[in-house]
């Protein structure tokens, strides 16, 4: 668990860097939302997806509904904070120059 945690927060704050790299935008969006399945990583998958939306917001315009959809299904089993984050993430497709 602590290495997916450690991993998860990596992403999160190389998410600039991922930018220049948006080959591994998809498998970093899958590691992530793996996450949010498991109770010690789901804070950690809701900050790095809101820093990964945050700077890669126009590569990751294909994912809106995805994760609308996510955040649909999802957000009853989470926490309010990372509830919050989430809907953060998904808001940073409609005002990607927030923050």
């Amino acid at each position: 668990m602590l290495h997916s945690y450690t991993v998860t927060l990596i992403i999160g704050r190389y998410a600039p860097w991922s930018k220049s790299h948006p080959e591994i935008l998809q498998t970093q969006i899958e590691y992530i939302v793996r996450g949010f399945s498991d109770d010690e990583v789901c804070a950690a998958s809701a900050l790095a997806l809101k820093h990964l939306t945050k700077a890669c917001d126009t590569l990751l315009a294909n994912s809106l509904q995805s994760l609308l959809d996510f955040h649909a299904t999802n957000s009853h089993k989470m926490k309010f904070e990372d509830i919050l984050e989430v809907t953060e993430a998904i808001g940073m497709f409609s005002c990607p120059n927030s923050g």
